[in-house]
């Protein structure tokens, strides 16, 4: 069952943003705000997700089994980030999150 929802997370990972963004509404019952995009990044094992308005995610980034997610609004993750295990991860509005 965890190969399962590893595969199918990376799945999802490569499909367009506007794709991902209604099956992760729709499916996992994730709340999303208006304006996020999303690039080939993996939610694997991610139990509730809350991510603000306008908010990017860059290409490469991993949530790997988090209870609970919390990106607040117009935050920029950018590429290459893992993040894992934990009861909580919150990001507060408007932090960026970048590779030099």
């Amino acid at each position: 069952m965890r190969n399962a929802k590893f595969v199918l997370g990376l799945a999802i990972a490569l499909l367009p943003s506007w794709l991902k963004l209604f099956i992760y509404r729709h499916l996992f019952g994730y709340q999303i705000g208006e304006g996020v995009r999303i690039g080939i990044a993996a939610f694997i094992g991610v139990r509730r997700c809350r991510i603000g308005d306008h908010t990017r995610i860059g290409r490469g980034n991993v949530f790997y089994l988090l209870e609970d997610l919390d990106i607040g609004s117009h935050v920029r993750l950018g590429p290459l980030k893992l993040f894992r295990g934990g009861e909580r991860i919150p990001g507060g509005h408007y932090s960026t999150l970048m590779t030099r």
